[in-house]
């Protein structure tokens, strides 16, 4: 039988992202252009468990994405 788990309410998870987003947001003081993959295991050491895509639309929703640099010709 395959057990699928809920989601917990959609509170509970506002204020897991909100604590999500003040540590990317301390972590970027110090690394400002830090991608969301490496952001994304500093986060799970700290004890943050996210998963990638789920950061990406975090981070994307609060405008905390990184561009990427666009190499110009030499």
């Amino acid at each position: 039988m395959l057990m699928i788990r809920s989601r917990t309410s959609s509170t509970v998870d506002a204020m897991d992202d909100t604590a999500l987003l003040h540590e990317v947001w301390e972590i970027r003081r110090q690394l400002p252009r830090l991608g969301v993959r490496k952001l994304q295991v500093m986060l799970y050491q700290r004890g943050h468990d996210v998963g990638r895509d789920r950061l990406f639309d975090l981070l994307r929703e609060a405008g905390m994405l990184v561009s990427r640099k666009r190499l110009g010709k030499m």
